[in-house]
């Protein structure tokens, strides 16, 4: 008798383990924006002359897709993005402005964070800045 509940015992141990499980557990989006540039060539650029740049995206889901922060990793490069949901369908931009200070070739990277991807997507602003007389 002991030997026979043991074995339902393991036969039910290896019927259920082979089951699948429901996964309730929230999924993000990947990919919710699908940007049109991420990297912006500036060329040469006069010193002291700021240069603005647009990053053109659109929202490629089926839900409202919100950019909660664009950061660029230096004081000299300024960012704004939209501070309203972009709806699906919709395009947006983030602006960048280098305000050009120093000479000499640049390269900035602005992290943007939004509520539907998994990843950060990293922009790219390089260039040069010239002195000219």
């Amino acid at each position: 008798m002991k030997y026979l509940m043991l074995i339902i015992g393991i036969t039910s141990v290896l019927f259920l383990s082979g089951q699948e499980v429901a996964d309730n557990s929230p999924t993000l989006h990947t990919n919710a924006i699908e940007w049109v540039n991420t990297d912006f060539d500036c060329g040469k650029i006069d010193q002291n002359k700021p240069f603005h740049s647009n990053f053109i995206f659109k929202n490629i889901s089926d839900k409202p897709v919100v950019i909660m922060e664009a950061k660029s990793t230096c004081s000299c490069t300024k960012t704004k993005f939209p501070e309203y949901p972009i709806l699906p369908g919709q395009t947006g931009y983030i602006s960048a402005t280098y305000d050009a200070s120093h000479i000499g070739p640049f390269s900035k990277t602005i992290t943007v964070l939004t509520d539907s991807d998994d990843d950060p997507k990293i922009l790219y602003l390089t260039g040069e800045v010239i002195l000219r007389f």
